[in-house]
């Protein structure tokens, strides 16, 4: 019997490796709080959003010890 994770809407397999479904299915270190509120160092996107594939990210970092 195959679970939601193993199986798209239409029945037939994944096409992303079983990291990239952990992230999806079991996501960290997710912002909370609005956005907009958020004082970034710098922001990134990756992927594709005409099929939804986006991520974004937000680092910040300590001017003393310039790590993220």
């Amino acid at each position: 019997m195959s679970t939601p994770q193993d199986e798209t809407n239409d029945g037939s397999g994944w096409i992303y490796s079983q990291r990239v479904k952990e992230h999806f299915f079991d996501p960290k270190n997710l912002l909370r709080g609005d956005p907009k509120d958020y004082k970034a160092d710098g922001i990134g996107y990756v992927g594709s959003p005409a099929c939804g594939d986006m991520m974004k990210m937000w680092i910040k970092v300590d001017p003393t010890t310039d790590t993220i």
